[in-house]
């Protein structure tokens, strides 16, 4: 919309008209500004921290404008346990389909061995199937002692293991060696279980595409791209199952098929937002909640999953909330 303006100058001390001297004259263009793609953006923000937050109830993909994508999570139980005269264990998570666990599990040994190669995700055929590339979003892992409370001693380390460090660098460690070797990590009682969420070092982290392979090929030894999730058992009950829990990670790939088109080739369809900054707001917003959480206790001493999984989701969503009603974006 365009409109013609005329500027009338006025003397600074009286504030009257002064003589006609001459008259300014020009066009402005005025523009209307829609806030739907700010107001997109901010959403878009909003639950890409919810997901790091709480990856066990909020999915959703990178906003940086991507396209030909879409969203995933990856599921699967875990338990851990010690052998004969063992007791210790251990398990680490990285976010990649192709490798994506290491365990150590029924072992004999009072630390852990790390050796071998990292195993891929059970959905790995699919993911290979759907998609070129992946990308990570969140991951999380949740567990709770399964063991009686007469054989409940012991601890857990829980914590991240920085990118540029190979897991092989845990073979053999101690409780003390473990948490030097972490880049960040709490101590909890074995009996306790624990919450554990994945947190990204850098924007490359999450931003940068991963190639899906057939996996199980990449060596404990190497260091890789991305940091990982470390979760180990000391000195608890031997011959005994100790732990169990769920994993849960959530990813964006670029799909691999792209010969169907819903709608035909002329189908309108709203292109993906960016969202400047995305990762530094996200960032800013799910540092307000702990990545490391004791798990819930019921009234008898023993972990009751289903409560205890409500009362953690629920405690990350509110440390959220917080966080996004403090700011505006």
């Amino acid at each position: 919309m365009k409109i013609r303006v005329a500027e009338t100058i006025k003397t600074r001390r009286s504030g009257k008209k002064a003589k006609p001297q001459k008259s300014v004259r020009g066009t402005v263009t005025i523009r209307k500004v829609s806030k739907k793609g700010d107001s997109m953006a901010s959403k878009l923000i909003k639950e890409l921290a919810c997901s790091v937050a709480d990856p066990f109830s909020c999915s959703a993909c990178i906003p940086d404008g991507s396209t030909n994508t879409g969203c995933f999570s990856i599921k699967q139980q875990f338990s851990l346990g010690t052998g004969s005269g063992g007791t210790c264990s251990l398990l680490a998570l990285q976010p990649d389909p192709a490798n994506f666990t290491f365990s150590f599990n029924n072992g004999t040994t009072t630390t852990p061995t790390v050796t071998g190669s990292w195993s891929s995700c059970t959905a790995n055929t699919t993911v290979v199937a759907q998609y070129d590339v992946v990308r990570p979003v969140s991951l999380g892992i949740k567990f709770s002692y399964i063991g009686n409370t007469q054989t409940d001693q012991g601890q857990i380390v829980v914590g991240q293991l920085a990118a540029e460090e190979s897991l092989g660098t845990l073979n053999g460690a101690s409780v003390t060696n473990l948490c030097n070797a972490l880049s960040s990590y709490e101590v909890f009682p074995l009996r306790g279980g624990a919450t554990i969420t994945w947190r990204p070092e850098t924007m490359d982290d999450q931003a940068n595409w991963l190639t899906t392979g057939t996996g199980g090929s990449q060596s404990v030894s190497t260091g890789g791209v991305r940091p990982v999730l470390v979760l180990a058992c000391f000195s608890t009950n031997s011959s005994a199952t100790q732990v169990g829990g769920e994993i849960v990670a959530n990813f964006e790939g670029q799909f691999a098929i792209n010969s169907f088109l819903p709608g035909g080739l002329k189908v309108k369809t709203d292109m993906p937002i960016a969202a400047p900054g995305w990762y530094e707001i996200a960032k800013n917003l799910y540092n307000k909640v702990e990545p490391y959480l004791p798990f819930v206790l019921s009234a008898f001493g023993s972990p009751t999953s289903m409560a205890a999984s409500m009362l953690m989701g629920n405690g990350m969503r509110y440390a959220l909330n917080q966080g996004i009603g403090s700011r505006r974006m």
